[in-house]
């Protein structure tokens, strides 16, 4: 029962004691009080899931021997991290498909919701579960992975379907001797993901293709379809404004003791007059949840206000979308949508898309995962992250600016703002 909690917990205790060391009292506190606050009804709802265990065994043993659709190999993906992670690992999956004979695949992901509205968009996807059951059902499947800045093989069956599937087979042990090379940053995941980043851009790749790099398979592209709330734009009236959108939030799931998270940048008011300013025929809208601050100078505020697939719907129509690097740039990315993106403990060279607004950091950055307490504060000690404080407002608009007026000339004209 405990298989998918204990890793959990050691995590905590782990961050917990770095966070004492390195904050205090005051902040150890305010961190676990928030970590139990945000992770227990997850918690509860996996230990839920985890009754239906047999079930699931039961159904994953029914869909190998009766369903038609698994003439086919059928296997499992464990996906780490949040949402941005999810699309990236989705366009693994999609290109996958392409590279190698048919298979079907079940996701196990920590929010199984957001993880079926992403992968319901790569063909042969059929279940999504908690990530609790993983380790007690992943040897059922013909071939089973833990995937998120990597893939890694957890099981593989040698006879059987796979033998007819030369590609997928072949694909399989690639990704299983590419191990070696990252095999102690996979067992430290993710307390070595700044050094397996690192080993990702020296090896002429990035976040979003590094994963194919592994399994030497190609990369399919960025832009994906994924499923959009139908009418979003009419019901926050924005269907007929040109618009951009803006985010100052990160992951609900990443639990942090401060009240900002390092990498989120925190002069984006500033910079929302300033395009206010030269492009006054232009709506500003913040999309965002509840780790998001309301942002001064916009047109409309929709923080918790939205479904996951009405961001999705907004974004895909936003003529630019600003943020610091987090999931809603990914997103934006699988619509074709550029991103301003303001970067400071992570490294454009690894999280950067080619064809955004990549503004890197005047000072530091590339701190990410150096310590495990990083989101939270500084790993060189600075009460406020220096590589995003002393990022110059004027910068950020100044670029966002140039791209909008070589896009949209008709901007200068005064707007007519929604009712």
């Amino acid at each position: 029962m405990f298989a998918g909690v204990l890793p959990r917990i050691s995590r905590l205790y782990k961050n917990t004691i770095d966070l004492y060391n390195r904050a205090g009292l005051l902040h150890t506190a305010i961190y676990i009080s928030r970590y139990l606050a945000a992770k227990a009804p997850l918690l509860a709802g996996h230990i839920v899931q985890r009754r239906r265990l047999a079930p699931v065994t039961r159904k994953i043993a029914q869909r190998r021997a009766h369903d038609e659709s698994l003439s086919c190999p059928l296997l499992a993906f464990k996906v780490t991290g949040g949402v941005g992670d999810y699309i990236v690992v989705a366009r693994f999956l999609r290109d996958l498909k392409r590279s190698c004979e048919n298979f079907v695949f079940d996701v196990y992901a920590s929010v199984p919701v957001n993880a079926l509205w992403i992968f319901r968009a790569v063909e042969g996807c059929g279940e999504v579960w908690a990530d609790i059951l993983f380790d007690h059902v992943y040897q059922a499947y013909d071939a089973s992975f833990s995937i998120g800045h990597f893939v890694a093989v957890c099981s593989y069956r040698t006879r059987g379907i796979l033998r007819k599937c030369p590609h997928l087979a072949q694909t399989i042990a690639k990704i299983q001797a590419y191990r070696r090379y990252i095999d102690v940053h996979i067992a430290q995941h993710p307390k070595l993901d700044n050094a397996l980043g690192r080993i990702a851009i020296f090896s002429n790749a990035s976040r979003r293709d590094y994963m194919h790099r592994i399994a030497g398979i190609e990369y399919g592209g960025d832009q994906m379809p994924l499923p959009s709330a139908v009418g979003a734009q009419k019901k926050f009236e924005l269907h007929e404004h040109p618009y951009i959108t803006i985010h100052n939030g990160f992951d609900p799931g990443f639990v942090i003791s401060g009240k900002r998270a390092t990498k989120c940048y925190p002069h984006f008011s500033k910079v929302a007059a300033l395009i206010k300013k030269e492009l006054p025929n232009l709506l500003i809208v913040q999309v965002g949840t509840t780790t998001s601050d309301p942002i001064q100078n916009t047109d409309l505020n929709l923080i918790g206000r939205t479904e996951l697939s009405e961001v999705a719907a907004i974004l895909k129509d936003a003529l630019l979308h600003l943020d610091s690097e987090g999931g809603l740039v990914h997103m934006a990315r699988c619509y074709g949508v550029p991103s301003c993106v303001v970067f400071g403990p992570t490294p454009s060279a690894y999280f950067g898309y080619p064809t955004n607004i990549n503004i890197d950091p005047p000072v530091c950055g590339d701190c990410w995962w150096i310590t495990s307490s990083w989101m939270s504060i500084c790993p060189r000690g600075y009460e406020h992250p220096r590589c995003l404080v002393e990022q110059e407002p004027e910068n950020v608009a100044a670029a966002a600016i140039s791209y909008l007026k070589q896009l949209r000339p008709d901007l200068l004209r005064s707007p007519k703002m929604p009712g």
